[in-house]
């Protein structure tokens, strides 16, 4: 906005007033808690140079008091009319802005996922950890900081480029907002690092719930804690408005110091935002899906309600669905649910009297919220548990059943021949 001209100094060419338009020069930057900003008029920046005024603002006093070292420090040159300066602390910084974010994201290249043992940006690939239907996911390291991360990459010959960034900048934006220890998180890399499209993420050491659902039961009470912890992180989504719509043992950590991370916010919904998700993207998983989303709808906190139910019956009963073949597509719903003691004889009434209202058809006859569910959980037993639905004599004694059955039946056929 300044020009230099021999024996004028500084002329002023672009100011209010001066041209018909007024025209400003906008430049976006990321901001972070203890950033430090400056505004100067040429006062300032045309007489101390650029390290005095770092060695000046490193102070670190307050932003008045290294605002006024800046003007004594000008006035030790001799009197001046024009300078100014302003020293703006950022102290913390408020929500995410998801359009700032999209701009971020939509400006990353998507390339083709990388193999073990490469850099990208600075980030040392060391192991493979997964390769899914749409994502790879390495163990790898930064080269200037200690301790591992977890990097995920998109895979765009599987899912559209449209989709892939939708998807990433979900699990970036939730990631980033969510405050829980339950929830995993999303990390920023540093402004102008980044060249292509792919999350950084800490490294949870510990196993899947699926993998601890293949080897013993869990003791009741280590599934109890599973189960209010994995209750807390999706109350904390739902807080937040968002669904995760992927609930599954796959996606929840089981940490080795005793935490648990529920991760993979990939196909979750932001109801307040307006998105198109690409057709590819399932709400779920089949053996999790709640009645509704086989029906269409594209997925809320009662269908995560339903989820979170099934992965609570599972991490109970280890490998059995509430349906039969739930996994292998839609579940009858029409039919009764297994019954948990049938499985597990030790599952309290008043655990049970929860999952089965978790696992209700009727999104209406779950739970108001995950919330009540997570009340329920703490409280246990001290809770008047509703007494348990009595079983009939086929869940009871099923071999005792049909030998019966087949009893009655051979005595109705003889009695039958007799009378001919």
């Amino acid at each position: 906005h300044v020009h230099d001209q021999p024996g004028k100094g500084h002329v002023l060419i672009r100011a209010l007033g001066i041209e018909q338009d007024v025209k400003m020069d906008v430049r976006s930057t990321p901001l972070m808690p203890h950033d430090r900003l400056l505004l100067t008029s040429d006062g300032v920046h045309g007489v101390l140079s650029e390290e005095d005024i770092c060695r000046i603002l490193g102070r670190r006093g307050s932003a008045d008091a290294d605002a006024q070292g800046l003007l004594d420090a000008v006035t030790v040159t001799g009197p001046r009319d024009n300078a100014t300066a302003l020293v703006v602390d950022v102290v913390t910084t408020g929500a995410l802005d998801w359009e700032a974010l999209g701009a971020e994201v939509a400006g990353l290249p998507i390339l083709p996922p990388p193999s073990a043992g490469q850099d990208i940006d600075g980030y040392h690939l060391d192991r493979l950890l997964s390769d899914g239907r749409y994502t790879r996911v390495f163990l790898g390291r930064d080269g200037a900081k200690p301790g591992p991360l977890v990097l995920k990459f998109p895979k765009p010959a599987i899912l559209s480029e449209k989709g892939a960034r939708s998807a990433f900048l979900r699990e970036s934006f939730i990631g980033r907002r969510v405050n829980s220890p339950y929830v995993g998180r999303t990390l920023t890399p540093e402004a102008g690092r980044q060249t292509q499209l792919y999350l950084v993420q800490p490294y949870y050491d510990g196993r899947t719930l699926h993998a601890r659902l293949t080897h013993e039961p869990m003791e009741m009470a280590d599934a109890v804690t599973t189960a209010l912890n994995l209750a807390r992180a999706v109350a904390a989504l739902h807080r937040l408005g968002v669904a995760h719509r992927d609930i599954k043992p796959d996606n929840v950590i089981l940490e080795k110091v005793g935490g648990l991370k529920l991760i993979d916010l990939g196909v979750a919904r932001i109801p307040r935002l307006e998105e198109e998700f690409d057709q590819a993207e399932a709400p779920g998983t089949p053996g999790y899906m709640a009645p509704e989303l086989f029906d269409g709808a594209p997925g809320d906190a009662a269908s995560d309600q339903f989820a979170l139910g099934v992965t609570l019956f599972r991490t109970l009963t280890g490998p059995h669905y509430p349906w039969a073949r739930a996994e292998e597509g839609r579940p009858k719903f029409e039919q009764r649910p297994t019954s948990l003691t049938r499985l597990r004889p030790d599952v309290p009434s008043w655990l049970e009297a929860a999952i089965r209202r978790t696992l209700q058809v009727d999104p209406d006859d779950r739970f108001a919220d995950v919330d009540e569910l997570v009340h329920v959980l703490e409280s246990g037993e001290r809770l008047a548990a509703p007494q348990r639905e009595p079983l009939g004599l086929i869940e009871r004694h099923p071999v005792r059943f049909w030998q019966g059955l087949c009893l009655f039946l051979l005595v109705c056929l003889l009695v039958s021949l007799s009378m001919r």
